[in-house]
């Protein structure tokens, strides 16, 4: 079944808009990604014109931002007063950039700076979790090298005291830390390659 949609002057099936609003809608809530940010994008993808894609997607927005913030905050994860001054910042930024668009679709080229600006955004948050997640891998091996180190002058301290059996069971299990952290600095060097 097809939907008429009179401002884009397009057709598609009832279900594309549906299933948006419910995948983009499933994806805000578990993570906290702007609806917009997904849904303007995959609008385009599916033939609606950036600038009806940029301005329809509200309203997906408005329904997934009150019912994702109505859950968090019945466990208590929403600041109201940092939310204040989001909503803020929010209006007065929204205002100005429906002037933008105005303005550019005026001279003929608000598609075309739509898709470039979410090009660049998705590519530079794309990057930066890239780096957030090699940052985050390194420092998960060096607390494991810092542990490791640690015990071994732990087992070392003990070892003065130990037979010539446990003090080779304690180098064995020494060696086999080494060896999972080579592993581990194998595996980063790839992803880094």
């Amino acid at each position: 079944m097809y939907l008429y949609l009179p401002v884009a002057l397009t057709s598609i099936n009832i279900l594309v808009p549906v299933g948006l609003g419910l995948a983009v809608g499933l994806l805000s809530g578990l993570f906290g990604v702007g609806g917009g940010f997904l849904l303007t994008p995959l609008l385009i993808m599916f033939g609606i014109p950036s600038t009806v894609a940029a301005a329809t997607d509200s309203n997906q927005i408005v329904a997934a931002s009150t019912s994702g913030t109505y859950a968090h905050w019945k466990v208590g994860n929403v600041d109201f007063k940092m939310g204040l001054y989001l909503l803020l910042g929010g209006f007065i930024g929204g205002i100005v950039g429906v002037q933008a668009i105005n303005l550019l679709h005026a001279m003929g080229n608000a598609d075309f700076v739509i898709k470039i600006t979410y090009i660049l955004m998705l590519g530079i948050v794309g990057v930066y979790m890239f780096i957030e997640s090699l940052q985050s891998m390194r420092k998960k091996k060096t607390a494991v090298a810092e542990a490791v180190e640690e015990k071994a002058e732990e087992l070392l301290e003990k070892g003065k005291d130990l037979s010539r059996e446990s003090r080779e069971a304690v180098l064995a299990a020494l060696n086999e830390g080494q060896e999972r952290l080579g592993r581990q600095r194998d595996r980063l060097a790839k992803l880094l390659v």
